[in-house]
């Protein structure tokens, strides 16, 4: 009896000794884990030696591997990395000054930050433009939306807009309109916009619709 509860506790030992995963760090560090997620930005595990401790995160892009407990592994590589690397700057400075429209000509600086997939950006736009219809240069700030299609802040976007602001001939007036575009990387910090405006301004008496196509340049960081 002794010896098949021996036995017992062996493969046991054998079983649990072996259902760790292992983190493989760049800096040469070896982790023996259990991975709760991993995805693109970021790694949850707890340590082994430690299951009942608090969940750790770590960045994806500071792991060169994992190893799984059932034999598989997960090797990121260098073009994942560089991908990582720039979605890791969800800041976003963007300066629209070339426009070409009907209605309304906006010139605009606004600051974005996107969400952790990067399929959603919020924007808070400060926007100088010009209405034909009331022929008045305005000002307005306010906020947008953009949708990304392919998700990592990058490519086509579409969303709403709204800005409320003033002028010298009106006391207030407010945008509401939609946009869509197309975000262009060159680098992991800079990128080319270009993108479209439709909406209406409007001094709570009369309104005007309008239609615009822009050109930018923005820096993430």
């Amino acid at each position: 009896m002794k010896t098949v509860l021996l036995i017992l506790f062996i493969l046991t030992s054998v079983i649990v000794g072996k259902a760790q995963d292992t983190l493989y760090m760049k800096d040469g560090k070896v982790l023996e884990v259990r991975i709760y997620e991993a995805n693109q930005n970021k790694i949850e595990y707890k340590l082994f030696s430690n299951l009942k401790g608090p969940l750790l995160k770590i960045k994806s892009n500071k792991v060169e591997r994992i190893a799984y407990e059932n034999g598989q592994n997960q090797v990121l590589t260098n073009e994942e990395f560089k991908r990582i690397s720039a979605f890791e700057r969800r800041n976003r400075i963007n300066i629209d000054l070339l426009g070409l429209g009907v209605g309304f000509v906006p010139s605009m600086i606004s600051y974005e930050r996107l969400n952790e997939n990067g399929n959603i950006g919020l924007e808070i736009p400060f926007t100088v433009y010009s209405v034909e219809n009331y022929k008045v240069i305005g000002v307005t700030i306010g906020v947008a939306m953009k949708n990304y299609i392919g998700g990592s802040g990058r490519g086509f976007y579409y969303g709403p807009t709204f800005s409320v602001g003033g002028s010298s001939h009106f006391l207030d007036f407010a945008y509401l309109g939609m946009k869509a575009g197309w975000q262009l990387h060159v680098s992991n910090v800079v990128a080319f916009n270009f993108g479209v405006n439709v909406g209406t301004v409007t001094n709570f008496y009369e309104f005007a619709f309008g239609a615009s196509v822009y050109a930018g340049i923005n820096f993430s960081f």
